[in-house]
């Protein structure tokens, strides 16, 4: 799984990509492209925030010991 921070830096750059393209009065192809990978980066990153395995590398339940 890509990092948190990794994956904020791709929708940093996704956003700036889309104002850009706005700006140049870009085809609907163009913005439907760049929509979807946006939505998609945004996906992950929502995921990985709220995955309780993404800040710890071994998750072991409080009551459960290790093998």
């Amino acid at each position: 799984m890509a990092s948190v921070e990794c994956l904020e830096k791709a929708v940093r750059m996704l956003v700036a990509e889309r104002q850009a393209l706005r700006d140049r009065d870009a085809g609907g192809d163009e913005l439907e492209s760049n929509r979807l990978e946006l939505a998609g980066r945004q996906r992950q990153l929502s995921h990985a925030l709220i995955d309780p395995t993404f800040a710890t590398p071994n998750p072991t339940p409080p009551n459960v010991q290790p093998l």
